[in-house]
């Protein structure tokens, strides 16, 4: 069985009103008859596949992640728990839309490579922090097993970010 919430965040490096990212979290869920399930649908993880590695996918420009959703169901048929994003802003000037969350900056000849170029890194790993200390995935998540997927520019971040230091 696959269950899903929502969350959303704050990324500090972005100015309002395009500083707030919304996710959806999936994960391989295990019914039982506990009253929040059936009184708010609230389904507790399959623990007996815990703890599970942990995929961040990053959509295309303009893509929203509900394209991936196939994706990330077949990912948490397999004991992955996903994390997919969205998040408009102003990603190049005067362009609004769907972004993954590029840092133009840190794509220079100069600054390439120094350090992350993935604007929504930071948020999306404070709050699987927070995913493992309390709610529905609390203790079960391999955050030393992050798996970054992408498409598009999605992709080319997650290539690029895929780096320990970052």
């Amino acid at each position: 069985m696959i269950r899903a919430f929502f969350r959303a965040a704050k990324v500090f490096s972005a100015k309002p009103p395009y500083d707030t990212i919304h996710f959806k979290v999936l994960y391989p869920a295990q019914m039982s008859s506990s009253k929040g399930q059936g009184n708010f649908g609230v389904i507790p993880a399959d623990s007996t596949q815990a703890p599970f590695p942990v995929v961040i996918f990053f959509n295309g420009f303009n893509c929203s992640p509900e394209m991936y959703h196939w994706l990330a169901v077949k990912l948490v048929e397999r004991g992955l728990v996903v994390v997919t994003f969205a998040w408009v802003s102003e990603y190049l000037p005067g362009m609004v839309g769907m972004t993954p969350g590029v840092d133009v900056t840190m794509g220079t000849p100069a600054t390439y490579g120094t350090a992350p170029t993935a604007l929504a890194m930071p948020t999306l790993l404070a709050e699987l922090e927070t995913l493992q200390a309390k709610a529905v995935l609390a203790g079960m998540l391999n955050l030393q097993q992050i798996i970054l997927g992408g498409h598009s520019a999605g992709g080319r971040l997650a290539l690029e970010n895929a780096d320990p230091r970052f």
